[in-house]
């Protein structure tokens, strides 16, 4: 290489001193020795360059087998980061699965442990026996004021049943309270002059009682309902089940809220549109109307009957007596008390509107031998008034006790029938 950028300045040189020093043998003598000498240094750039080019060519295989082998590397390591990325996302996949199991173990290891720490309270309740007290209390919520036949003494009282001093339930009637807490069962009574309720408790067990209202009326008894209660884990008392009349039930609790809507203390005297009926009842309960007497509240209805038979009558014809009247004002209610006496006869129950239903019947009559023979029928007629209420059992309390007060006062004009 080097001889080649010097190759031109040796020719301008021999040239000159051929031109000008020498004869033209020397000059070629000694053009002849520089030419070789030329030829000499070409031989060797050209070994040298031969000498370049081939390591050159190595160096270049070398340097592409380099690169290939880089690139086999780099495409290794691309496959190998691929497959790590691929089980990265399995082994995350797989945590997933084992934290949704742990969790369902956890809930099921809670579970366990909620049943284990259930049977503990109840191994120590079976071993400890406690012994479950059960009493009545009496609580007045009304003081009778007049008498009446349906209610006798119609004060109204509250039996409050307690277990383990804790107030339970409340039981309410009308009537006078007899308490026997120190008896096996504990029993109490509600007692009026016509009949009397009894409230006698059954220990099932630690956990379980249960209740049964009674209905005692000349001399029959009938079951009205039964409450059964459970003791529940948080170590409270509540119902789970009534059986029977339990609409009945119902209106004890309701009772046990008296409302202030009707003024009990001021009375007035009512007529109906005939006056064959009076009686006395809270100022403002009823409304007068061109149709007569009407309730203030519509949940509350009143309606009066009234009945005259004389004789000698049609043979066919049914004839009138307190019996025959009672029968007919039953059908079709779900009769829970009745009573038939001199002179009057009384019915209460629920109609199929499950509505409240008490109906009063005041009967005179008349039997004389007067004009007719031996053997002959001595009735002469027969009269009877009857007044019927009906009313809503969410106003149980109000309206029972305005019913007692008309029918205590109710007099019936038979002389104008």
């Amino acid at each position: 290489m080097i001889i080649m950028k010097i190759l031109p300045l040796l020719l301008l040189s021999i040239i000159s001193s051929i031109c000008f020093s020498q004869s033209k043998k020397e000059q070629i003598q000694i053009l002849t020795i520089q030419v070789d000498s030329l030829n000499q240094l070409l031989k060797q750039e050209n070994t040298i360059l031969k000498d370049l080019q081939a390591n050159w060519a190595q160096k270049e295989i070398v340097h592409q087998n380099k690169i290939n082998e880089l690139n086999e590397q780099l495409s290794t390591s691309k496959q190998n980061l691929e497959a790590c990325q691929l089980q990265n996302s399995q082994n995350a996949l797989k945590t997933k699965q084992l934290e949704a199991k742990l969790d369902g173990f956890n809930i099921i290891l809670k579970s366990k442990s909620d049943s284990i720490t259930l049977l503990q309270a109840q191994l120590v309740k079976h071993l400890t026996k406690k012994e479950v007290v059960i009493t009545f209390q009496e609580e007045l919520v009304s003081v009778a004021k007049d008498q009446d036949e349906r209610f006798g003494n119609d004060s109204q009282t509250c039996l409050i049943l307690s277990i383990d001093g804790n107030e339970i339930d409340k039981y309410c009637d009308y009537g006078v309270a007899t308490i026997s807490n120190d008896i096996t069962p504990v029993t109490a009574w509600l007692s009026s002059e016509f009949f009397e309720m009894s409230f006698s408790t059954e220990l099932i067990d630690s956990n379980n009682i249960k209740v049964t209202k009674t209905k005692i009326a000349e001399g029959e008894e009938s079951e009205i309902w039964t409450r059964k209660y459970h003791l529940s884990q948080n170590g409270t008392w509540a119902i789970t089940e009534c059986i029977g009349d339990c609409k009945y039930a119902q209106l004890d609790a309701i009772t046990a809220h008296v409302s202030e809507n009707i003024n009990f203390e001021d009375l007035v005297k009512y007529y109906t549109a005939d006056s064959l009926f009076s009686f006395v009842a809270p100022r403002g309960f009823f409304m007068v109307t061109k149709n007569g007497l009407q309730a203030r509240d519509q949940d509350f209805e009143m309606e009066t009957q009234t009945f005259t038979q004389f004789y000698p009558c049609d043979p066919d014809e049914e004839i009138l007596t307190i019996k025959s009247l009672q029968e007919k004002f039953m059908q079709g209610i779900k009769v829970t008390y009745k009573t038939s006496k001199s002179g009057f006869f009384g019915v209460s129950g629920l109609d199929q509107q499950n509505k409240i239903v008490y109906i009063k019947g005041d009967y005179s009559e008349l039997h004389s031998m007067q004009g007719r023979d031996e053997g002959e029928p001595a009735h002469m007629w027969s009269k009877a008034g009857v007044i019927r209420f009906r009313y809503a059992p969410v106003k149980h309390t109000d309206f029972t006790r305005a019913v007692a007060i008309i029918t205590n006062s109710l007099q019936v004009n038979h002389d104008m029938m």
